[in-house]
This record gives structure tokens, C-alpha cells and sequence, in this order.
């Protein structure tokens, strides 16, 4: 028994396809380009491993101690005087060498030092690296924030096609089960159907495999982007669950050397990709205060974050100009493995200490949201679980494609036609307002749609009278 063939010409279907066919069309391009740059930073650990055993090979151990940090970074500051200290990466145990990041005139550059004998083995423009140019793509679109938008629009409307396709896919047969009705969506009949009929389930199938997992990466990524992220932001500052902040917008001040205490003020913390190379720049903080009491160095800050056994990777930022902290933070892309500390410069005191279990209850699912998206969760499962989802959207994407170009006139658009009755039924009109509140690029585009079509019916009324 096959199921019966929905019938095209129903109001709600009609509607529902032309809103995919259209969203469809918009969305391909974008949606091939952001599921070949995030399957490729899947492997962000293992690109890296990578390129560390790659530089590995070109040091040499001249001696059986390593140079302390501090030595290692005032070597570099010496070869690029007009430089800023960013950062500084601890070295893995197995590793030669060590990771400092310098701000200069021409942009930010990563160095890699011999640890045994602070020779550069290799630097690189901070934007030249693979993993930094793959981000871009994915979150930007190599535009900056106006790249970030296009993104964001288009996650959204992925996430409409998601639905939509779901509905049209759904076979409309009343006699079936459930289960049968799901058993047709996941497998459906190709023998006897036509090379257009097999390009439509292979469409169909393919999304309903991976529809799941494509919804599940859309929104966690949610959190990441600029209009959905910012008023996630509010939702949370304004349910007083903003989590403690200070972990990479850091107004933390160290106590002066007359002071008991010194604990900063708070605030409500920005993301890191929110944040500029320049924003996490300073001059290292070295010499004395005006009380005549030394600051700590590097080395000394390194000591202490030895004690958290951070997960790698660790990265070290000195304090800003005026009278911050050193920031010690672990880095690893699944989150619930992260760990910041902030340290006073002139004594070493720990200012303050976050955790993963000190985030609030929503903080904390997004985090693990972001975790998953990055295939970070759960190890190399998630990762094939991330190229499998990728695979699916490009395969959807070309099925898609192909069968609109096969079945469209020469030199025309080919869009379904618009029903009869414009009039949405009220529940129809609960869905699109509903999807419009949680996802506001979407009612934006929607709006932006439909001022322009009013507009070209005026214009079309006017030249017909």
C-alpha cells in the first residue's frame, strides 16, 4: 500500500510550499557554505594537534631545562619592540614549544618559541590561520557583522525549512498508523516511481533523517549570533541569570599595593567573538607600582594556575594598563571543561574563580548546545554525528536544486502559485506569529517581503489604470 499523494492544490499545502520553495531558494547557497566550513571545524582538536606536531619537528632540545616564561616572552618583545603582549599559551607536556600572541602595527601574529632556547619556530597572521579563516566563513561570511546577519537570517530561515518540509513531506494517507506514517517518511517506496518522483524522496528521506540534529545545531547556535544572541542576553540579565561575567569582558581591578582588598566591580560580560584582538590587548605589566611594591610575573602566574589542573588548552592574559588582573582561562571546547581565573598582579591573590558549575541552569544547556554544535560533547561520536547532519544539508541542498531546475519553464521562476484565499486560518496565523517572536530575522524578512510585494501591487494597480 502506498500512501496517498498530498493534494497540491489545498490551501495550507499550496501555502506552506510556496513559503519553502521560496525560502528554499534563498537559503541553498548559504546552506552548502556553512555546512562545509563547520564539518571542517569539527576537527578544530585535531587540526591543531596537527599543526603542533608539525612544529614540533623543527625544535631541537639544546639543553635539559626549559626557559622560564618570562624569558621566552621578554626574547620575543625584544625582536618586536613595537609589539603588545595578547597572550600566552601553556605548552602541552609532550610539546617543544610554546604559543604567545602579539599585537603589532601590521595586526595580531601567533609565534611559536623553542622552549629550550626561545628560537621562533614559526608565526603566523592571527586571520591567516586555517581554523581562523574557518570561522570566519561560518560566522561571518568573511563580511564582518554585516556577514554575521546574513548568517543569522539564514540559520533562521533553516530552520523554517526544517518544519515546512517536514509538513510537506508527511504522508497524507488517513488509513496509516503512526508508525506507518513514519515508516513511509523514513523509507519511502522508490520502485515503480519516476527519476523526479525518486530526487523527491531522496529530498524528503534525507531531511527527515537528519532533521533532528540539523534543528538541534541550528539553535544552539543560536546563543552565538547578533540579534537572537543579544536579546538571549537581556532574557537572562532580566531573570537576574546572567551568570557571574567577568570571563572575557573583564572590569576586575588588582588591590594597590596600600590596599587590603581590591575585588573589582562586576559586570554583565560580553562573548569572546564579540570582542576585538585590541579589546584583550596591553603592555605587560612589569616593574614596580607607585608604592615601590613589584608586580608578578608570568612565570609566577603560570605557578599558581598549575593548581586548578585546567584541561588544556590554557591561555594566559596579561592585565590591562590600568591596574587589572592576569586572566588564566581553560579553553577547551567543551564547555562543562572550562575553568577562569583572575589573579592580582602585585600579590597573586585569587580575585575571583568560575566554573562550569557556577553558571546558571540556562547557561549552562547553552553551553552544552555550543558544545555539541562545535562536536565537542561527547567526543568523536559527536563529531560524525556533525558530518553526518553537514552531508545531509548538502545533500537536501542539491536534490533541492535539481528538482527545481528540472521541473521550471526555460526563463521562469516557477514558484507554486499563490492559493486562491489569501486569508490564513487562525491557526496558521498562531504558527508564523509564533515562529516570528522566537526567530526576529525571520518576521524582519517577512515584514521586509511583504511591504515590497504591497508595494509592487500598488505600482502594478497604478499602471493598469
Amino acid at each position: 500500500m502506498a500512501p496517498a499523494k498530498p493534494n497540491h492544490y489545498t490551501k495550507l499545502y499550496q501555502r506552506v510550499w510556496r513559503w519553502h520553495f521560496y525560502a528554499g531558494l534563498m537559503v541553498l547557497p548559504f546552506a552548502i557554505i556553512l555546512a562545509i566550513s563547520g564539518s571542517i571545524y569539527l576537527f578544530k582538536s585535531q587540526i591543531e594537534a596537527y599543526q603542533q606536531t608539525k612544529i614540533n619537528h623543527l625544535a631541537q632540545v639544546t639543553s635539559g631545562t626549559t626557559l622560564s616564561a618570562d624569558m621566552l616572552l621578554g626574547t620575543l618583545l625584544a625582536q618586536y619592540p613595537q609589539a603588545r603582549f595578547v597572550s600566552y599559551t601553556l605548552a602541552a607536556e609532550d610539546d617543544l614549544s610554546v604559543e604567545i600572541e602579539l599585537a603589532l602595527p601590521s595586526g595580531t601574529e601567533i609565534f611559536w618559541l623553542n622552549q629550550y632556547d626561545g628560537k621562533v619556530l614559526f608565526h603566523q597572521a592571527k586571520n591567516q590561520q586555517l581554523l581562523s579563516w574557518v570561522k570566519d566563513i561560518h560566522g561571518e561570511l568573511l563580511a564582518g557583522n554585516a556577514g554575521s546577519y546574513v548568517v543569522e537570517l539564514m540559520a533562521s530561515w533553516m530552520i523554517v525549512l526544517i518544519i515546512s518540509g517536514l509538513y510537506l513531506w508527511w504522508p497524507k494517507h488517513d488509513q496509516l498508523t503512526v508508525f506507518g506514517h513514519l515508516r513511509y517518511a523514513l523509507f519511502p517506496p522508490f520502485r515503480g516511481q519516476s527519476s523526479k518522483q525518486k530526487w523527491r524522496s531522496i529530498h524528503g528521506m534525507v531531511g527527515t533523517w537528519i532533521s533532528l540534529m540539523v534543528l538541534t545545531l541550528l539553535l544552539s547556535g543560536l546563543p552565538w549570533t547578533q540579534v537572537w544572541g543579544a536579546g538571549f542576553d537581556k532574557v537572562q540579565a532580566w531573570l537576574g541569570v546572567a551568570g557571574p561575567g567577568q570571563e572575557f569582558n573583564v572590569s576586575l581591578q588588582s588591590s594597590l599595593p596600600s590596599e587590603h582588598e581590591g575585588h573589582g566591580s562586576h559586570d554583565d560580560g560580553i562573548e569572546l567573538w564579540q570582542k576585538s584582538a585590541e579589546e584583550n590587548t596591553t603592555n605587560l605589566q612589569s616593574g614596580s607600582s607607585g608604592a615601590g611594591q613589584q608586580a608578578i610575573g608570568l612565570q609566577h602566574v603560570i605557578d599558581l594556575a598549575r593548581a586548578y589542573n585546567m584541561v588544556a588548552p590554557v591561555i594566559i592574559q596579561p592585565p590591562k594598563a590600568n591596574n587589572g588582573v592576569w586572566t588564566v582561562r581553560a579553553m577547551n571546547q567543551n564547555r562543562p571543561l572550562r575553568q577562569t581565573v583572575h589573579f592580582d598582579q602585585w600579590t597573586g591573590q585569587e580575585i575571583m574563580h568560575i566554573r562550569f558549575s557556577d553558571y546558571p541552569t540556562l547557561k549552562r544547556i547553552s553551553s552544552y548546545g555550543i558544545a555539541l554544535h562545535e562536536g565537542a560533547l561527547f567526543g568523536w561520536f559527536n563529531q560524525l554525528l556533525g558530518v553526518i547532519a553537514a552531508l545531509g544539508i548538502i545533500t537536501m541542498s542539491a536534490s533541492g536544486a535539481l528538482m527545481w531546475w528540472r521541473r521550471r519553464p526555460q526563463g521562469k521562476l516557477a514558484a507554486p502559485k499563490k492559493p486562491l484565499n489569501h486569508r490564513l486560518s487562525l491557526g496558521v496565523t498562531v504558527i508564523v506569529f509564533a515562529l516570528a517572536a522566537f526567530l526576529p530575522m525571520v518576521a524582519l524578512s517577512l515584514l521586509a517581503a511583504l511591504t515590497l510585494d504591497y508595494l509592487a501591487n500598488k505600482v502594478m494597480s497604478i499602471r493598469r489604470a
